[in-house]
């Protein structure tokens, strides 16, 4: 009973080979219907010729103890219908009751699934390894011990030294000593999770050539496939030319100061953000490649491919934005009445095709749709930049976003009064004016990729229009914010 309610096949042959009793696994793993077409047969009848040859040879040294037991047997046979199939075979001796050798008996393990998915994952291996040879950005592999296990081309070409002269070696005997020590303290961060993943920096290098270079590096923890880390990876490019640029540009500071100031605003604008933005999504379109075809890393592809569609909007935003921006402050906005109406609904659906993947409720107290302002298109920019910020600070599971209407008189000017009221982490007291200011980028940190509110302001500012942040709970920032909006009433 034990034996028939066994996962795995079960057999007992005698010295000769010939079958003398086998469970129904076992018979189902090879493609027989029943035992009765197995036993009393020899095993070479049903198995091809080089496969009866190696697993005679393995028996031949069982029996004469020329090898441990039990002995592991991998093999592949072909079933009746003409199916392939890969099994696992652990076979030791069989004595009988005065400890005389009378055969052998083991277990059978289909393994075929096992072997097909490792088969494809070579091959995505293979088809992996092909476009890291091709893409034109240095790829790199390192242990955990520094020590480099993998480099494309491009990566040699960068550092100027032949894929023999790095394969092997650690980045200690390639990188001068404050670079590898400098080097040494991020991967050690990464590894303790210290620092966000993946990781970019910039480093000052002396290569082969003699030659002082700058390189911008990408590096992430390489995990096995028991998740285990077991080293990193990374991309590196060789920015010595626009760094140079940029010195270049610095020491002509004095003399074209306003140039300098609007070109260096745009230049880090797009050399830090756009860059890495760009960066991420290369990296993880060579990776979906590498996991294309493999069923089980169905999640890791779908993770990828979230990253990629993100940051590629946040992309298009920021490059919109800053077009937006510089048209701006080159030409004379002309204004004239809109409907605010449609205006205001566009923005709406726009986030919420954009944050399809979050919870997002935005709700619109009563609007008279034939209300007009004095504005232009760039409105709409206003609108999304603003709903943008309450989301892009909001850590809430649920984000909520009252969009509240009314009219406002100021100053002897009659005015649409619109709020933006959200549940997000809010604006300290101390940064309600300076968020609105060129510059002043990020609320949580320096390393935001926006200029929304900055945008926000100066195009409200052509509008002769108002803005400004209230507590969502007056004294208590923390439960929200308030954008306050004034938009002139078309006359």
């Amino acid at each position: 009973g034990i034996l028939e309610n066994m996962m795995e096949g079960y057999f007992e042959v005698d010295l000769k080979g010939t079958l003398t009793f086998v469970n129904d696994r076992y018979c189902k793993i090879f493609g027989y219907s029943s035992k009765e077409e197995l036993i009393g047969k020899n095993h070479r009848t049903f198995q091809d010729e080089k496969t009866a040859k190696k697993l005679f040879k393995i028996y031949n040294q069982l029996y004469k103890n020329e090898i441990p037991s039990p002995v592991l047997i991998e093999r592949q046979n072909v079933t009746p219908s003409g199916e392939t199939i890969y099994y696992e075979t652990l076979a030791d001796l069989k004595y009988d009751s005065e400890g005389n050798k009378v055969g052998f008996f083991g277990l059978i393990r289909d393994i075929t699934e096992r072997t097909k998915t490792e088969q494809k994952l070579k091959e995505s291996e293979k088809k992996y390894r092909e476009i890291l040879e091709n893409i034109k950005e240095g790829y790199f592999e390192v242990d955990l011990k520094g020590n480099h296990t993998f480099v494309n081309d491009y990566f040699c070409k960068i550092l100027g030294y032949s894929r023999e002269e790095i394969l092997g070696k650690s980045y200690r005997l390639i990188y001068e000593e404050k670079t590898h020590k400098e080097t040494f303290k991020i991967y050690n961060q990464l590894y303790k999770n210290e620092i966000s993943s993946p990781y970019v920096y910039e480093r000052e290098l002396v290569l082969k050539d003699g030659e002082l270079h700058y390189l911008e590096v990408l590096i992430d923890l390489q995990y096995d496939s028991e998740g285990n880390k077991e080293g990193f990876f990374g991309l590196i490019r060789d920015i010595t030319k626009r760094k140079q640029a940029e010195q270049k540009l610095k020491r002509s500071e004095k003399q074209y100061r306003e140039a300098y100031d609007r070109a260096n605003f745009y230049k880090d604008l797009f050399a830090h953000d756009i860059n890495n933005i760009l960066q991420i999504i290369t990296s993880s379109a060579e990776f979906i490649s590498f996991h294309l075809g493999d069923s089980e890393k169905s999640k890791a592809i779908d993770d990828f491919r979230k990253i990629m569609q993100i940051q590629a909007e946040r992309a298009g935003k920021l490059v919109k934005n800053v077009l937006t921006l510089s048209k701006l402050e080159e030409e004379q906005v002309i204004i004239h009445p809109i409907k605010l109406y449609d205006t205001l609904k566009n923005s709406i659906d726009f986030i919420k095709k954009t944050y399809e993947d979050r919870s997002l409720t935005i709700q619109v107290d009563s609007i008279d749709e034939d209300l007009v302002v004095q504005a232009n298109g760039l409105l709409q920019d206003v609108f999304e930049n603003i709903l943008i910020n309450s989301i892009k600070y909001n850590e809430n599971e649920n984000i909520e976003i009252l969009i509240r209407i009314s009219n406002d008189l100021l100053d002897n000017v009659n005015y649409i009064k619109i709020e933006f009221i959200d549940n997000g982490i809010g604006v300290p007291d101390d940064r309600k004016e300076i968020i609105f200011k060129k510059g002043e980028r990020e609320l949580k940190g320096s390393k935001g990729i926006g200029i929304g509110l900055s945008l926000v302001n100066k195009i409200l500012t052509t509008f002769n229009s108002k803005i400004w942040v209230d507590d969502k709970i007056k004294g208590d920032y923390n439960k929200g914010s308030n954008f306050v909006v004034l938009l002139p009433i078309a006359v």
